[in-house]
């Protein structure tokens, strides 16, 4: 099913590929509290700041982007210039932890301090290009290399996957790569 559809090549085989053993393990004794974000709809992503501890981006379905400082106590839209509430995914750029970037329904957007503004990249809309897949639904996945900021991955709900090598201003769909169905 088109709507489950996954970015399994993304989420897993990127994620594993780019970060590699970078993965914190929980400490022991850790638990979950609810922080009253404040929102309404799902949550569909999360970024974590490399270097700062306690900041956090969140992305949902209907609520754009959020942004916590202070170990997720207190969360704050971070919605201006986004193109659509709908935030898919979000990734930082561990070289330049200012840049984030949020694919959303109608594109990619890119910020540059930190979430306070965002940017529309608007070669990630192009119809030629088909980043904007089935019911101009658009990014659903991206990540950024985290040796070279300026090399960014993209993957759309119909499986294709797209790389920019300039910080999302230009991109080419990898042919070699395809996500997996979930079902």
């Amino acid at each position: 099913m088109r709507s489950k559809r996954l970015l399994v090549a993304e989420l897993a085989g990127l994620a594993v590929l780019i970060y590699g053993a970078g993965v914190a393990e929980p400490q022991a004794g850790a638990s979950w509290q609810h922080t009253g974000w404040g929102g309404g709809g799902f949550f569909w992503s999360c970024a974590f700041h490399p270097t700062k501890d306690g900041v956090i981006y969140l992305g949902g379905d209907v609520g754009g982007a959020y942004r916590t400082d202070d170990k997720g106590l207190h969360w704050r839209f971070i919605n201006n210039g986004l193109v659509d509430y709908g935030v898919y995914s979000l990734a930082v750029d561990r070289k330049n932890p200012d840049t984030v970037y949020a694919g959303t329904l109608g594109g990619l957007c890119k910020s540059t301090d930190g979430g306070a503004h965002w940017e529309f990249l608007k070669e990630s809309a192009k119809d030629a290009l088909d980043i904007r897949a089935d019911r101009n639904k658009s990014v659903r996945a991206v990540a950024v290399d985290p040796s070279n900021g300026s090399v960014v991955y993209a993957g759309t709900p119909t499986g294709k996957i797209f790389k920019s090598e300039d910080g999302g201003q230009s991109w080419r769909k990898l042919d070699y790569l395809r996500a997996v169905d979930s079902d």
